[in-house]
């Protein structure tokens, strides 16, 4: 029919993608000798604009025979080839995962693409955002996770996600860059927050937000435990004891895997190894 448009590929770049889940701009065409370009993501066919010469560079085509008929808003959607393996690779995304291996397959850079409402996009990447963030804080707390596995792959995937709200996404990252000792990134997350974002009013904010966050975290662990949430005597208490049993060797050796096992914040920590001995010793000395 000729009130039909026909996809025939989207407006934008490629380079850096590899990573990243985003909407593009539709090429279609309205008849068959004329290609036209939608400009912008909100779009009708009356503002769209006819491709020229020297449009090419940013123009990447579908197979012929992948081409579907499209309606006016619709945008098209691109996952990277590192975003749709990571999705595959974490299993608390699978059914986003088996969603997205239906999508078309580009040979360039090996993308996914897929077409549909705008409306329908921001579903699926709110689907994403909630599952990541419930599996980012889970793996968060799970030192084998955080050390060892999914922990910063499915960051990675949280942390590239198209949202509009940035407050909850700041948060998580602060939370996942504190538990895994990364002072740089966590002021980085900080910075951009307070000072790009704006969804907070001041550095102190952000940090007590992401201390909120901490311990709502641990609240429901310790209470599985049947313990109340210690304060610093206790964790002290906590940590002299298991330093009592180590010789001077094994602290100098484990002294901090000891305190990373037991969570404690980073304010709790002996500063070097020989406090570590210091504590220990003393530990020892008692009556």
């Amino acid at each position: 029919m000729s009130d039909q448009l026909k996809l025939v590929g989207f407006a934008s770049t490629v380079d850096g993608v590899d990573g990243q889940i985003y909407e593009a701009a539709p090429v279609f065409s309205d008849r068959p000798d004329r290609l036209m370009v939608a400009r912008g993501l909100d779009w009708d066919v009356s503002g769209s604009h006819e491709v020229s010469v020297g449009d090419e560079g940013y123009i990447h085509f579908i197979p012929t025979h992948d081409q579907v008929v499209v309606q006016p808003g619709w945008t098209v959607w691109i996952a990277g080839a590192d975003f749709a393996s990571g999705l595959q690779g974490c299993s608390n995304t699978r059914r986003q995962a088996v969603s997205m291996m239906l999508w078309g397959r580009l040979a360039l850079r090996g993308l996914r693409w897929h077409a549909g409402p705008r409306s329908e996009f921001a579903e699926f990447v709110a689907g994403l955002e909630a599952d990541l963030r419930a599996a980012l804080y889970e793996a968060i707390f799970d030192r084998e996770e955080l050390t060892h596995g999914e922990a910063s792959i499915i960051h990675n995937l949280y942390s590239v996600l198209p949202l509009k709200e940035r407050t909850d996404r700041s948060i998580a990252s602060g939370v996942y860059f504190s538990e895994i000792r990364d002072i740089a990134r966590y002021d980085f997350t900080r910075s951009v927050a307070v000072d790009v974002y704006r969804c907070f009013p001041s550095n102190a904010e952000f940090d007590q937000s992401v201390d909120a966050m901490r311990a709502e975290l641990k609240r429901p662990r310790l209470s599985e435990t049947g313990r109340s949430s210690p304060d610093r005597e206790d964790m002290s208490t906590v940590l002299m004891s298991l330093l009592s049993r180590l010789s001077d060797g094994a602290i100098s050796r484990t002294g901090q895997s000891w305190l990373q096992e037991l969570q404690l914040p980073v304010a709790y920590w002996p500063s070097r190894d020989a406090d570590i001995n210091s504590l220990a010793q003393t530990t020892r000395d008692r009556p």
